[in-house]
């Protein structure tokens, strides 16, 4: 395969990933471990995305805190959004 090819793999591979982390969210039972398991999702997507399928380099080292902090936030907005919804 191309490396442009593995890159752009490796991309949806997050970006999924990364949706993944609404539904993900609302399946929770309890609501205060919703954000860790976005922190743990947007962990293991880029183990999977970047070192696995794109094979490291500094976007590997970058995506160690940022995939982390994205699954992180987007649990908590989903969250929020929830709650805000119910009144």
């Amino acid at each position: 395969m191309a490396r442009e090819d593995t890159e752009f793999l490796a991309l949806m591979v997050q970006v999924w990933g990364l949706l993944a982390t609404v539904p993900l969210t609302f399946l929770c039972r309890r609501k205060r471990w919703a954000p860790a398991s976005g922190l743990i999702l947007g962990f293991i997507v880029n183990v999977v995305g970047q070192i696995g399928i794109a094979g490291g380099g500094p976007g590997a080292c970058a995506g160690f805190f940022f995939l982390p902090l994205y699954g992180w936030l987007i649990s908590h907005l989903t969250l929020k959004l929830a709650a805000w919804r119910r009144g």
